[in-house]
């Protein structure tokens, strides 16, 4: 995220820190077993394999946008939200069976691979693997929090940030929880919205944003139009990247273009196509969506139907209502007028995007 800063090397303070935060865990780990070590190992090529850094830059832009004039000294909460965020990913593709994250072996595919010599049963080897996951995941989340208690922030400062963590958490978990069930629950008793609300918007940009204007020090007003604009944000992120994980470029992506409509994922683009298919489409696909077994060829010809039939089209348009919105209330946060171009770059960013 380029020109957001007062200073020009915050995103590498940024690195440097989730560097060394995982480097030390790497060590440490090293003195109980060198299995534990390669686990964190594992965790930190995971790290370096790709991802934009966004919610620790988010962290960043929010506390200098709101006042903050001691950047260094936030480093650590900003680098929490990218631990937070990658515990989570590494949970999600567990629950997603995925074993690519950045075009690469997540947790569980390096597992799979290092356990295959000594457990033959692939089903049984993909339990042990989803095991070794789990406890990254798990790492990593507790590392969240370990980094903003070893930062040099007040302890009143570390307990507020440390509470809008969780928060975030114990919302994101509820999200999750919403789209997981969405996959075999009746399709008309699940909100997409909602699921995006608490699954994305929650953590990936109300925590951050919020967080770091509030050790910025913004008032409570400010940080009530801070929240709405990130949760609006949140939700057109989301339908965007919906959107590129059905029609996305795998390469640039990283991840199958298949794996939504395969795992049966209720998104807003699904909503809007079976809103406007006929019968007899809506009959193919079922016989597609969620089905485990489908074919690469049936899953790229649902793709095109759903293209062709306008819902990728109403998708987009409703992501750029979102994106207007969220713009009309920058005004409203009373920061000034190179912050509020800032705030406008990022809806930018968020949703101009192919990846």
């Amino acid at each position: 995220m380029q020109n957001l800063f007062h200073h020009a090397d915050t995103p590498e303070l940024i690195s440097t820190k989730l560097e060394s935060f995982l480097q030390e865990a790497i060590d440490n780990a090293q003195a109980i077993h060198p299995d534990y070590a390669r686990l964190w190992q594992t965790i930190q090529s995971l790290s370096t394999a790709g991802g934009k850094r966004l919610r620790p830059q988010m962290t960043i832009l929010a506390y200098e946008a709101f006042g903050g004039n001691d950047t260094q000294s936030i480093i650590p909460v900003a680098v929490a939200q990218e631990l937070l965020h990658l515990g989570l990913l590494v949970h999600d593709d567990i629950i997603d069976r995925d074993d690519i994250r950045y075009g690469v072996s997540n947790i569980t595919g390096s597992y799979m691979q290092l356990y295959a010599p000594h457990v033959s049963d692939p089903h049984v080897r993909r339990h042990y693997s989803q095991g070794a996951a789990i406890l990254g995941g798990d790492l990593l989340l507790s590392g969240a929090y370990q980094c903003i208690a070893a930062s040099e922030l007040s302890d009143t400062l570390k307990i507020k940030a440390t509470s809008l963590l969780s928060a975030g958490i114990f919302e994101v978990c509820g999200g999750e929880l919403l789209d997981t069930e969405g996959a075999f629950k009746e399709f008309e008793k699940t909100d997409a919205l909602l699921i995006a609300r608490y699954k994305t918007a929650s953590y990936s940009f109300i925590t951050p944003l919020v967080t770091g204007a509030a050790l910025a020090g913004a008032t409570e007003q400010q940080r009530m139009v801070l929240s709405k604009y990130s949760e609006i944000l949140g939700i057109a992120y989301q339908l965007t990247d919906d959107i590129i994980g059905c029609f996305g470029d795998e390469e640039t992506t990283g991840k199958s273009s298949r794996g939504d409509i395969r795992e049966g994922k209720h998104t807003y683009l699904i909503e809007k196509y079976l809103e406007i298919t006929t019968v007899e489409q809506t009959d193919a696909f079922w016989d597609v969506f969620g089905n485990p077994h489908a074919t690469h060829e049936e899953i790229d010809h649902l793709k095109d139907a759903i293209a062709a039939s306008g819902a990728k089209e109403l998708t987009e348009q409703y992501v750029r209502t979102l994106s207007i919105h969220a713009n009309e209330l920058i005004s409203e946060m009373n920061v000034s007028v190179d912050k509020q171009a800032t705030f406008k770059a990022l809806i930018d960013k968020a949703t101009n995007r192919t990846f």
